[in-house]
């Protein structure tokens, strides 16, 4: 390993060592995390009235609305918890926030569900009409259905691809691909719940939370997922120049770069083995 200067050496050792856990800073996320579901719940609830609940298929239509509303919030929460957002990162732990989004991920797929069964049921009684017929009557004469139907089809297919028997079935690009596709899905269900959606329509601050919300964190996404990968590669070069086999289990990756001091990594930050990881300057 080429030699650095002894205060750059302890600052890149101080800076690979694990974050520790802050938990203030953990509560204080999830208190914001259940004060935007708060704000959604509240604003679909204003968006109903007596007269609506009232009518034919009106409860069935409001539940419909509110696990719409709820599942696509539920899907922001899942998204940016994956979003390998530094501070998140390092105040909670990459692994924590992925055994979160793997215990909530489920929840959005049973929302949307019961939200396309609701609201088909709802619509089918206020209409007097049967179920199936209603179905067709959703998807062709209702302006964005078809998109919202193709984006909840592909969060479906995520979500079943995620499970282990599943997913020990395929290769792990395979499913890395199917996954890519649930920011399309997200794409097509915010379009369908803007534009169409009973709690937009003449409630210009519902209309206004979901965009800056949808907008914040697709924001978010991109500069997380593809902003700071590409400017670290640009300022770093990072490259493995030799892998070694240390022993059973063991390996050892060696990098060179530039400014190196600066990257907040550390050995065995991911480890599906054991990895030692050495930096060279």
């Amino acid at each position: 390993m080429s030699a650095v200067p002894l205060a750059t050496a302890a600052r890149a050792h101080r800076r690979r060592r694990p974050a520790r856990q802050r938990p203030l800073v953990v509560s204080v996320l999830c208190g914001l995390a259940g004060l935007g579901l708060g704000v959604t719940i509240a604003l679909g609830v204003t968006s109903e009235s007596a007269g609506s609940l009232g009518a034919p298929g009106g409860v069935a239509t409001a539940i419909g609305r509110m696990t719409g509303l709820l599942a696509a919030y539920a899907m922001v929460i899942v998204v940016l918890l994956v979003a390998r957002v530094p501070p998140l990162e390092r105040a909670i732990g990459q692994d924590r926030l992925v055994a979160w989004h793997r215990k909530l991920g489920p929840w959005p797929l049973y929302l949307l569900v019961a939200h396309g069964v609701f609201i088909t049921v709802g619509y089918a009684r206020a209409a007097h009409d049967g179920v199936l017929h209603q179905i067709g009557q959703l998807l062709w004469t209702y302006p964005g259905i078809v998109a919202a139907t193709a984006g909840g089809l592909l969060l479906i297919a995520a979500g079943v691809t995620s499970y282990r028997l599943a997913r020990r079935r395929m290769a792990y690009e395979t499913w890395w691909s199917v996954h890519l596709y649930t920011y399309l899905a997200l794409f097509l269900s915010f379009s369908h719940q803007v534009d169409t959606g009973a709690a937009f329509v003449g409630h210009p601050a519902t209309r206004f939370w979901w965009t800056a919300l949808w907008v914040g964190t697709l924001a978010t996404v991109v500069a997380a997922r593809i902003g700071l990968p590409i400017w670290r590669s640009l300022y770093h070069r990072l490259r493995v120049v030799e892998v070694v086999a240390e022993g059973p289990g063991t390996v050892s990756v060696v990098m060179k770069g530039h400014h190196l001091h600066h990257l907040p990594v550390y050995g065995g930050r991911y480890q599906p083995r054991p990895i030692h990881l050495a930096l060279e300057n």
